[in-house]
């Protein structure tokens, strides 16, 4: 019976030893392959975290590991203080790197879920927005947005007007010249035209608006790149409803110019606007 004991207490202790000889050989097999890498901790998501989630609600599903610096994510976490509050602003699943872009207010990823109808009619475009061209984010499916484009200086292939110019010619006139060209009833001339800014739609309806991923590369431990889960970019996805003209003047802008969105009530005025040059951007509304 003696011997039964011992033996299973042998056993036991040979398990208990392989088990730590194992612990230890797999750290040491991780730190080799940090070794000469500059490595930080960050949170990294367990068991799958669900859009809503609060933040000071998940830590038993976050595990703090240590990895190259260079495969941090942008804003990657280490614990969850400054945040409690927020919620995940979408799913969140296992292996995935935990950052503060993850996280949103309540009020915002309840406003984010939902999706519009577009009016009748209209076609829809998404464009990727960038917060502060969007209203810092906080426009909602629903509302009304105006959009402003804005060009730098770019090539029209015109002429230089003789100082003997008519100045008298109608516009109908000027139309049947060559290399005069009118931008918003304004006669330009010569080469190049410069930054313009101005207004291009008023009133739009937001029909959707959700936070834009892109799948994140990172390297394995040969140095072979890898795509793991999403990340977010920190820009949103915003679709809208126009008519067709224009969807091809937004395009035409978002390709070779930018674009703003700027919250638009119903009610709010549509007076005033002008084609914003270098030459007029400091003169008032009522004297362009």
């Amino acid at each position: 019976m003696k011997k039964r004991v011992v033996g299973v207490g042998a056993a036991l202790l040979l398990a208990l030893v392989g088990t730590v000889l194992l612990i230890a050989y797999v750290q040491s097999a991780e730190d080799r392959a940090l070794e000469g890498e500059e490595v930080v901790e960050v949170l990294v998501v367990g068991d799958m975290i669900p859009q809503g989630a609060r933040a000071s609600d998940i830590g038993g599903n976050l595990v703090l590991e240590r990895v190259p610096s260079k495969v941090a994510v942008d804003g990657a976490l280490t614990d969850l203080e400054g945040i409690e509050e927020l919620v995940a602003a979408q799913d969140l699943y296992p292996g995935e790197q935990l950052s503060r872009r993850r996280f949103i207010e309540r009020i915002e990823v309840n406003a984010f879920a939902r999706t519009e109808p577009a009016p009748e009619g209209l076609l829809e475009i998404t464009l990727s927005m960038s917060p502060e061209r969007f209203v810092g984010g906080s426009v909602v499916p629903g509302d009304l947005v105006a959009i402003v484009a804005s060009f730098g200086e770019f090539d029209i292939g015109g002429v230089t007007l003789p100082e003997n110019f008519d100045a008298s010619l109608t516009k109908e006139e000027l139309d049947e010249l060559e290399k005069i060209y009118f931008i918003d009833n304004k006669l330009l001339s010569g080469d190049k035209v410069g930054s313009t800014t101005h207004i291009l739609e008023h009133k739009v309806f937001v029909t959707h608006v959700q936070v834009e991923e892109q799948p994140r590369t990172a390297v394995d431990e040969d140095g072979n790149p890898t795509t793991t889960s999403l990340a977010p970019t920190g820009n949103l996805l915003v679709t809208i409803a126009v008519d067709a003209p224009a969807v091809e003047r937004i395009v035409f802008t978002k390709e070779f110019g930018t674009i703003w969105m700027a919250a638009e009530p119903e009610d709010a005025s549509e007076e005033g606007t002008t084609l914003v040059t270098r030459a007029n951007v400091f003169a008032e509304s009522n004297l362009r």
